[in-house]
């Protein structure tokens, strides 16, 4: 069992860390060693899987095959990615400890903090240096973020480097060496505004909202929501050359989002019932558009891509898991701090970002809501 668990954790350590990009073979390959580590599991401990327990991530692939209408290699990278969150769903029900999870997560946090300083001090400004160059010339979305100074680290947004910096963040926040668990906060925050993402500020400050409603410290969670809403105000002021230029809409954050959406709605009219299979937006979406619009992937909104994909029964599932998640998240918040926060602020996000397709930041939110629903009274092997 202890073997099991580490390969586990060095495989989650070697997927934050290791800069590769998303893609089909990566994705297949996170799956192959997931389901050698399950099969190993089932073997040598002879226990079955919980399908009661695992209904929530198994229905998901269900819904995505019954949806799977058209080849792509959206719908085959889509499909193996279903399969990775169900193998550490059902992988941490008894291989991976909430103590565990968030020692790693806050092992990793130092990482992604330590390189997200050097790339905010010194590697960005000598890269913006070198913009014109030959070699990102036509690299139209690095340019964007080395020209504006977005931190992205091990990650391929800055939004979502902020969303694993607020797990980060959550993790120190249960830390009982109250200075060093102030100074990484402070270093932290500094981080989240060097990604200049506006979600992430959104995001905390819903979790500190749950704080002011849920915990007894509401003084502290009232500062937590002034800090916010500054950083927020300072972020927005960061992007202001973006925000506020109409001749600039192209990377405008709210323009571009909501053109997407529109234009989303607009495909989901036409077929609300069946959808259009799963991992297809981006062929559908992007055809007819002039070359010089940024190509889409995804939604930015996790509800409009379930029903654009996988048509009114998509919808309706994505509908029903927020609901049960946020019933849990609220059963548990006062227990359990660090993995609600960490739900809440991915499944926020997700309204209108898209890392619930990024491994790097999806797969801890299943580890985390796996472990959510674990009884009160489990112990880990």
């Amino acid at each position: 069992m202890k073997l099991l668990r580490l390969i586990i954790y060095i495989l989650l350590t070697a997927e934050v860390i290791c800069a590769l990009p998303f893609s089909l073979n990566a994705t297949l390959n996170l799956f192959l060693i997931l389901w050698i580590i399950f099969v190993l599991r089932c073997l040598i401990f002879r226990k079955a899987v919980s399908i009661y327990n695992s209904l929530i991530p198994f229905s998901l692939f269900f819904i995505s095959l019954i949806s799977y209408s058209k080849f792509s290699i959206y719908s085959y990278q889509q499909l193996s990615l279903i399969f990775v969150y169900i193998s550490i769903f059902v992988l941490s029900q008894d291989l991976i400890s909430k103590k565990d999870i968030k020692k790693l997560i806050q092992f990793l946090g130092l990482v992604v903090l330590g390189y997200t300083l050097v790339e905010a001090l010194w590697i960005l400004p000598y890269l913006k240096q070198v913009l014109n160059t030959t070699a990102i010339k036509n690299m139209h979305h690095l340019k964007y973020i080395i020209s504006k100074q977005r931190t992205t680290a091990f990650f391929l947004t800055p939004n979502n480097l902020g969303i694993f910096l607020l797990f980060t963040l959550y993790a120190f926040w249960e830390y009982k060496n109250r200075i060093l668990k102030h100074l990484l906060s402070a270093v932290i925050i500094y981080c989240l505004i060097t990604t200049k993402s506006i979600g992430v500020w959104i995001c905390l400050s819903a979790a500190i909202l749950l704080i002011l409603f849920k915990s007894k410290h509401k003084k502290y969670a009232l500062g937590g929501i002034i800090l916010c809403i500054s950083a927020l105000t300072v972020v927005i002021w960061l992007r202001k050359d973006l925000i506020f230029n109409p001749n600039n809409l192209f990377f405008n954050p709210f323009y571009q989002r909501t053109k997407i959406w529109e234009r989303s709605l607009m495909f989901i009219s036409q077929k609300p019932i069946l959808g259009y299979g799963i991992g297809n937006f981006p062929i559908l979406y992007n055809q007819g558009l002039p070359h010089h619009i940024n190509q889409e992937i995804y939604v930015h909104n996790l509800f409009l891509q379930f029903w654009f994909e996988s048509g009114l029964m998509g919808y309706i599932w994505i509908l029903l898991f927020y609901l049960f998640s946020l019933k849990v998240i609220f059963e548990k918040f006062t227990t359990d701090f660090f993995l609600t926060s960490c739900c809440i602020t991915f499944l926020i996000h997700n309204l209108f970002d898209a890392s619930f397709y990024l491994p790097k930041v999806g797969i801890f939110f299943w580890i985390f809501i796996s472990l959510l629903l674990q009884p009160a009274d489990r112990h880990n092997i």
